[in-house]
């Protein structure tokens, strides 16, 4: 029998002194000796037991690749004297004995505490183990690493202006960072866009490496005053590179019955010195039925060498609707100015978190630039809604009941906020009568118009309902089937 010590001894030796009075001679009488079988794998020299209690050593996952790790503690039990405790299976391990020194074989007692530090392996999403044998117990400590982070940070291109028409415009270089594996890099927009890494050729789509130079470049527009827009998306992530073409630098032909008016008065034209508009930040974003404009400055015009006026002009993409006043009267695109006019500039703000407008202003000779960027995160508070106050309603059986639209609003960041719809009765949203039902809109906006629809079951008085949430809102609908 396996781990155990079979013995065969004189029945008289084992009784010892106790049966003395009926020791025989030796050859006489029967035969009274027995086996005599014990247990001894669990113990050592004078009968000392070195099989402690069973233990286990947690594994760790997601561990920075390369990093030293250590498990859990775990203490010693179960024996009486010292045994051996050793590891193998892994080279980059070693034992803590009551949190002193490192060794890889050492001798323990009951009581002793021990972890185990092991270097997990130096690649992404792989695993190193070791095995920690204690006397006759043992367990495996196993280390796994982290994935890979395959997000780059957010990159941004400066914005080209004043380009000539159908000139082929370059962006400056950016580096790619945030991300620890290669990932997939295409490009798409207007002017035959293309892009190139690290001075290299140009191409429409690739693998792009950490650390890596990213330059996009397209064709103007052909008309003057025209924005085109390139996207570059890697791993995921989206950059745009934006280039406008100047304005056209023909005379600018004033009505003074449409056209902003001017305190200078007729006479030569002045030469006007630079102006500098400042930038807008973290500005509200626009939504399709609530524009939103940020406003620059206001500027003092100063102008040398004559007492007439000069020509100011703005120009800008269509979505960013850009527009000028002078002296605070209304907003235009186009007007004669003199000396100690002041000088406002507008234009609507983009869409979506981080997303930046301009306009360009020609004043005389002279061109500067507004920009207008909108807020890159938007606190969840800013984006509450006001309820929509969908009422409950009377389904026809097996048939669609479509409600009253409503429309949103009391964001006081006016967006953009997610809006989806679950529940029974396939449930579904319209946003302004555009004919797309859907069950998500990733972008409302204060002012967007929803219709809510939901289909009738075909048994008669069933009870559907359906949740709504609005950005960070929740409200329910319900509807029951009629007879």
């Amino acid at each position: 029998m396996a781990g155990m010590l079979r013995k065969t001894l004189p029945v008289a030796i084992l009784l010892g002194t106790i049966c003395s009075p009926y020791l025989v001679a030796a050859g006489e009488g029967p035969d009274l000796s027995f086996a005599v079988e014990a247990d001894t794998s669990r113990f050592g020299a004078a009968g000392q037991d070195i099989s402690p209690d069973g233990f286990s050593l947690a594994a760790v996952t997601a561990a920075e690749p390369g990093a030293t790790v250590t498990s859990g503690t775990i203490t010693v039990t179960g024996i009486d004297g010292a045994v051996d405790a050793w590891i193998s299976g892994s080279d980059f391990a070693s034992i803590h004995v009551n949190d002193r020194g490192s060794v890889r074989r050492t001798r323990v007692r009951s009581g002793d505490r021990l972890r185990l530090s092991l270097v997990a392996p130096a690649e992404f999403e792989a695993s190193r183990s070791v095995t920690l044998t204690v006397g006759t117990s043992s367990a495996t400590f196993r280390v796994t690493t982290r994935a890979a982070d395959v997000i780059p940070n957010p990159f941004v291109f400066a914005s080209a202006w004043g380009a000539d028409p159908e000139e082929l415009v370059s962006s400056d270089p950016v580096t790619v960072t945030g991300f620890e594996r290669p990932v997939a890099v295409t490009i798409s927009g207007e002017g035959a866009p293309l892009f190139r890494l690290n001075g290299g050729a140009w191409v429409a789509q690739g693998t792009i490496e950490p650390a890596d130079q990213l330059e996009v470049r397209l064709t103007a527009a052909a008309s003057y005053g025209f924005k085109r827009t390139a996207t570059v998306v890697a791993g995921g992530v989206a950059g745009s590179f934006d280039v406008t073409t100047k304005s056209d630098t023909g005379p600018i032909i004033l009505d003074p019955t449409v056209d902003g008016g001017s305190t200078g008065t007729t006479g030569p034209a002045p030469v006007p010195e630079p102006i500098s508009l400042s930038a807008r930040k973290d500005v509200w974003p626009s939504g399709p039925r609530s524009p939103i404009h940020a406003e620059s400055n206001e500027v003092r015009l100063r102008m040398k060498g004559g007492t007439g006026t000069v020509p100011v002009a703005v120009t800008g993409s269509a979505e960013a609707d850009p527009a000028l006043r002078v002296n605070g009267g209304p907003w235009t695109t186009r007007a004669a100015v003199g000396n100690g006019d002041r000088l406002q500039v507008r234009v609507r703000t983009g869409d979506d978190p981080g997303e930046t407008t301009s306009a360009m202003v020609t004043l005389g000779d002279l061109s500067t630039v507004f920009h207008a960027t909108t807020a890159g995160s938007i606190p969840p508070g800013l984006l509450n809604a006001n309820a929509l106050g969908f009422e409950a309603g009377i389904c026809p059986r097996g048939a669609p009941l479509t409600w009253a639209p409503k429309t949103v609003s009391g964001m006081k960041a006016n967006g953009p906020a997610m809006f989806t719809i679950t529940g029974s009765g396939s449930p579904m949203v319209e946003r302004n009568g555009n004919g797309s039902w859907v069950t998500t809109l990733p972008k409302v906006y204060n002012g967007d118009e929803l219709r809510f629809r939901m289909t009738g079951s075909v048994n008669p008085y069933a009870r559907l309902k359906a949740t709504i949430r609005l950005g960070n809102g929740t409200e329910e609908i319900v509807c029951t089937t009629g007879s």
